[in-house]
């Protein structure tokens, strides 16, 4: 199957195809995770996690500022997705020679302003890939970011920890929405 084939038979998230640059156009790359290309003159994209199969990793840091006092461990994180994932079927962990793919959660938690604290989500999905690069042969696989999410929360320590596991389920949804679009079985 093919780059274009794939991309023709999926709705796509990107600018609307237009007509084919002339040399002195400039065309504007999909920047972000996915699959991706040329139609109409057009660089588009979207997620894509057709065949992606049953078995996902998980993976959760946190990185705290010392003065972000939050009572939130990885092991809470990892129970919340490992539920997610189990309701929809997938095995919370990765499975082959590369232990990919994996799902990750970082937080990135830190002082914002007079008593209020930032919590930065990102979540990411990793596959194994190789990037082509001219004159070179890798030794091995690449963890390539194939999806990802981010959601930034600033707000007082008290209701930050209230709002972090309904982000965090928010984020999920997005992620569930596509795997289980991409991997229905008809």
């Amino acid at each position: 199957m093919n780059l274009y084939y794939l991309l023709a038979i999926t709705p796509l998230t990107a600018p609307q195809p237009g007509t084919f640059p002339s040399p002195q156009q400039e065309v504007s790359p999909y920047r972000y995770p996915g699959t991706v290309g040329l139609i109409n003159g057009q660089w588009a994209g979207r997620d894509n996690l057709l065949m992606i199969g049953s078995n996902i990793g998980i993976v959760v840091e946190i990185v705290k500022d010392t003065q972000a006092i939050l009572a939130l461990t990885e092991d809470t994180v990892r129970s919340w997705l490992e539920t997610i994932f189990t309701r929809s079927s997938i095995i919370p962990s990765a499975s082959g020679d590369v232990p990919t793919p994996f799902f990750k959660l970082l937080f990135i938690i830190g002082p914002a302003d007079k008593d209020m604290v930032s919590v930065s989500i990102t979540a990411s999905l990793f596959e194994s890939g190789i990037p082509k690069r001219r004159g070179w042969e890798p030794q091995g696989q690449f963890q390539v970011i194939t999806w990802q999410r981010e959601l930034l929360l600033t707000k007082p320590p008290a209701l930050l920890m209230r709002d972090i596991q309904p982000a965090v389920v928010e984020v999920m949804a997005s992620f569930m929405d596509a795997y289980n679009a991409a991997n229905r079985k008809n």
